[in-house]
């Protein structure tokens, strides 16, 4: 089972003065400007294939930063907006610790901010939000808008001092993933899934994230909307090898979408089509009946037959899960 993905962003300073532990400031030294510094790294877990997201954030995605005084005044720093270099770093405007001294919290989010009303791109301003929207694009393939900018992330860290030392910030996903990996069965061979592309099918687009700092916790994802639409998940073509029915198998190509977290089932409560296999211009599709929970990844091996797919699926919140069995014609 695929372990626990997680990112983490890091804000260091040069020491100029210390804190007390209880956020207090500590001398004059302390009316010296330093600079907040923000860098980001990921947990990485050694695999075959490269996953979306998964060393980095990717260059160019958001992140947006609330910064509060402790003991002091909250929204600090409100809405500060930072760039994602693909590396590690991020770009934007210089900002610096409070001059009286006393400790920060820190609150940061990265997502595909919509406005509820009309569904145009909304970028966040002003005070910590109480609500936000957020919606995963349809086109999960794109280099510009695709599987990274639909990725929900969240973090938050209290208490923090100026210091040498970096202060780790956790992000946790608030949406859910689903990875796809492709494995040839009767009447195909690994060259004929190197140009399959796979959908998933029958989910709503679009949630409202509740953000409250004194709830437990802070961040979380609720009504999903939207109308029901076909996603392009991200593929990556390779070869890593999985596990169907005990036996150990390659699977030549990967998929990858984020969903938001929803029941998928017809209105009398049946399976519905969810994953699209598409080889040579022919659909080979899926049914199943799910309800799919913030935070944790689905998935699936599929085997593709000439006459159908079957396919095993685990639930896995970024460390270990159950599965079952489903058929497909």
């Amino acid at each position: 089972m695929k372990k626990n993905k997680w990112i983490l962003l890091t804000a260091a300073a040069l020491t100029l003065g210390a804190c007390s532990s209880e956020g207090e400031p500590a001398g004059q030294e302390s009316q010296q400007p330093v600079e907040i510094k923000l860098s980001s790294s990921l947990y990485l877990e050694t695999r075959a294939y490269t996953k979306a997201q998964d060393s980095q954030i990717e260059s160019g995605e958001k992140v947006y930063a609330w910064v509060d005084e402790v003991s002091g005044s909250a929204n600090f720093i409100t809405a500060w907006q930072l760039t994602a270099s693909g590396t590690g770093g991020f770009a934007g405007a210089s900002k610096n610790y409070p001059m009286s001294g006393y400790n920060i919290d820190v609150y940061a989010i990265h997502g595909n901010f919509i406005d509820g009303t009309t569904g145009e791109a909304y970028t966040p301003t002003g005070d910590f939000p109480s609500t936000l929207t957020h919606s995963v694009a349809a086109d999960q393939g794109s280099a510009t808008s695709g599987y990274a900018n639909s990725d929900l992330l969240f973090t938050s860290a209290t208490g923090l001092a100026r210091q040498v030392a970096a202060h780790p910030l956790t992000f946790s996903h608030l949406l859910t993933k689903i990875e796809v990996y492709l494995v040839a069965g009767t009447g195909f061979s690994d060259s004929d899934l190197a140009s399959a592309t796979v959908r998933i099918l029958n989910t709503k687009p679009a949630t409202t994230v509740t953000l409250d700092k004194s709830a437990t916790p802070i961040a979380s994802v609720g009504t999903v909307s939207g109308t029901v639409a076909p996603i392009t998940a991200k593929m990556s073509y390779g070869s890593e090898n999985v596990t169907v029915s005990g036996t150990t198998k390659n699977a030549p190509a990967l998929a990858e979408a984020v969903i938001v977290p929803q029941s998928v089932e017809s209105a009398s409560g049946d399976p519905v089509d969810f994953i699209e296999v598409t080889i040579s211009s022919t659909p080979y599709t899926a049914q199943l009946k799910n309800n799919f929970t913030a935070g944790n990844r689905y998935v699936y091996n599929v085997v593709v037959n000439k006459s159908g797919i079957q396919f095993t699926s685990s639930i896995d919140p970024w460390g270990p899960g159950v599965g079952d069995t489903i058929n497909a014609q």
